[in-house]
């Protein structure tokens, strides 16, 4: 029992909370002020524990931007964090997540495809792709990412979603409607996709 060991096994650990609560809070499966601190405190401590783990402070940076708005510090710990860990796929695809949000979509785009090259099988990562030319308005390129996602696990309910956002907006209204509709069924009609479909059927 090396005690390094030991210590990188609780550090992960909390990162796995902090990871947990981040997203909770993003997708408001708890309430994001409740959500957000929890996963912060979860990140600090696993820095407390090895302030050299970069999954630790790609987890604080996640809070950082979504939740604290202090989009300076997140940048840094999304920096430091993929400087400390280049080989984190999670880490490149939730700072694409900031670029974006950010305007930066070459960068984005660049991010997304490192995270695709350390995960080739990951579906969210895929989808990533195709949101980014979502948000820069290349939409036939959306679908075209998008869709053969969808087509690889159809019980993935945010392939649905964002494809069905990306069909609305090429124009193709039927089949946006089509993908929502089973989207909002696999999801348990969570409301995010619930108002998407409003949003086409109008």
């Amino acid at each position: 029992n090396n005690p390094a060991h030991v210590f990188l096994a609780i550090a992960m650990a909390h990162v796995g909370l902090a990871d947990a609560f981040n997203l909770m809070g993003y997708l408001e499966l708890l309430p994001p002020r409740e959500a957000f601190p929890r996963a912060k405190a979860a990140a600090n401590r696993a820095l407390e524990l090895d302030e050299s783990l970069g999954e630790a402070h790609v987890s604080l940076a996640y809070g950082l931007h979504y939740f604290y708005w202090d989009w300076a510090a997140a940048e840094r710990e999304f920096l430091r964090g993929l400087t400390l860990n280049d080989g984190y796929a999670q880490g490149h695809l939730w700072y694409a997540n900031r670029l974006v949000c950010n305007g930066e979509f070459e960068r984005a785009i660049a991010q997304v495809r490192r995270s695709l090259e350390l995960d080739p099988l990951s579906l969210i990562n895929s989808l990533a792709l195709g949101w980014a030319f979502f948000l820069m308005r290349r939409f036939g390129e959306a679908v075209e990412q998008i869709r053969p996602t969808r087509d690889l696990d159809r019980s993935f309910a945010v392939s649905h979603w964002w494809l069905g956002w990306a069909y609305t907006f090429a124009g193709r209204l039927d089949d946006a409607v089509r993908s929502l509709e089973e989207g909002a069924s696999i999801s348990g009609r969570y409301p995010p996709v619930i108002a998407a479909l409003g949003f086409a059927r109008a």
